[in-house]
């Protein structure tokens, strides 16, 4: 247990920039020594090999458990809250239950669930967790019906068990919000969003959550054509991205889809139209329109054209899902980014290093990183911009 403890740590930190100053805004800041900047041990948690050890270490203590003392152990509910749960890197477990091997996170989870409900009752607080988890391992395997049936139940049940102000029901609407959006149940995903943004509790979810249902938000209203809802999402999402004095941000993910839909409303503001469906389907035109959008890296709009049309099984989907996946968990998903940069030419995938400080010990504000090409913030928000709009998935 030691172990997954510190598993846990790996998986929650890794990436994070450690502190360094200890400004007027710290916990720990003391006006006798104001110029106390520097203390702890900088970017150690960017260290390549925490992100190496720490799956191994989870993965270890999951089949110890498992094999030492069997999947009715109590230990197990308590591993099985791993932030490492929703990671791809864990890899095959080798448990070996009754002669019949585990080999997934998921069907691990899918087997202590089973096992809890039989000895602890279905609306339990520990089998409401373990179905929780399972939840939001399905989305994460984008097995979105699988998760969608079981989610919706749990966040019935923990709504009565204990209301809407609990972090354990917030977490459950937030998955069935991302779940119910990726299926393209717009609809039905807005009222969740909004619910969300309007009710949650802060001391129960973050700036940088909020901020990703915003996103999401922004791409239903979009489609749906309110475009003045779009224009003051934009605005409250890019907040920070348009302050060229701070290096802070909400996230790579969000600042994408923000910037990118912001252009898309200048130029609908200039006269341009995008394609639609006319009264009578016709193939072409299911391709113009998602010509229009993926070419301005629109992909999440993409999404929910092609669930509109019930072709829930086109590769495209799984595409945009990965991708997705790849730009809200950059540093789970290094492989797929560095891809991704890969396609941007060398200058804005320099611009976008430096903003999010991916491969840098730190980030930058576009003032900074400005200072450094000699050229203007302007220019540097130009290039940021274009290195997400030449991100493509499929040709």
């Amino acid at each position: 247990m030691s172990l997954n403890r510190l598993s846990s740590f790996y998986a929650l930190m890794d990436g994070q920039n450690t502190d360094n100053k200890r400004d007027e805004s710290h916990l720990f800041y003391n006006p006798k020594y104001p110029d106390s900047q520097f203390f702890g041990m900088w970017g150690v948690t960017n260290d390549n090999e925490l992100s190496l050890i720490g799956p191994d270490i989870f993965r270890h203590s999951l089949s110890f458990i498992s094999n030492e003392y069997g999947l009715q152990s109590n230990f197990l509910p308590k591993l099985l809250q791993n932030p490492y749960v929703s990671y791809p890197e864990v890899g095959n477990l080798n448990i070996i239950e009754n002669k019949k091997s585990i080999e997934s996170i998921s069907d691990l989870l899918k087997e202590v669930c089973d096992l809890s409900i039989k000895t602890r009752g279905e609306n339990h607080p520990t089998s409401l967790a373990l179905k929780l988890n399972l939840a939001n391992r399905l989305y994460f395997d984008m097995k979105l019906k699988d998760a969608q049936l079981i989610i919706k139940e749990v966040y019935k049940e923990m709504l009565s068990l204990f209301s809407f102000n609990d972090e354990r029901t917030t977490k459950a609407l937030h998955i069935e919000g991302n779940i119910e959006f990726e299926l393209g149940n717009f609809q039905e995903a807005k009222k969740i969003f909004k619910k969300l943004i309007s009710n949650s509790e802060r001391k129960y979810t973050n700036e940088i959550t909020i901020n990703e249902w915003r996103s999401k938000l922004a791409i239903i209203e979009l489609v749906s054509q309110n475009y003045e809802a779009v224009e003051n999402l934009c605005y409250e999402g890019l907040i920070y991205f348009n302050n060229t004095n701070l290096d802070k941000f909400f996230s790579i993910s969000e600042d994408r889809i923000f910037l990118l839909i912001d252009n898309l409303l200048k130029e609908f503001r200039s006269g341009i139209k995008a394609p639609s469906f006319s009264s009578e389907y016709k193939p072409d035109e299911l391709e113009d329109i998602i010509n229009f959008y993926s070419s301005r890296g629109l992909f999440e709009v993409c999404l929910f054209i092609l669930n509109s049309q019930g072709d829930h099984k086109n590769f495209k989907i799984k595409e945009i899902l990965i991708l997705m996946r790849s730009l809200s968990l950059p540093r789970i998903f290094r492989t797929n980014i560095n891809y991704l940069f890969d396609l941007m030419t060398p200058r804005q995938q320099r611009c976008v290093r430096f903003r999010y400080g991916y491969g840098m010990n730190t980030t930058h504000s576009l003032d900074e990183i400005a200072m450094q090409f000699d050229v203007t913030s302007e220019e540097i928000k130009k290039n940021i911009f274009d290195g997400f709009k030449s991100i493509k998935i499929w040709n």
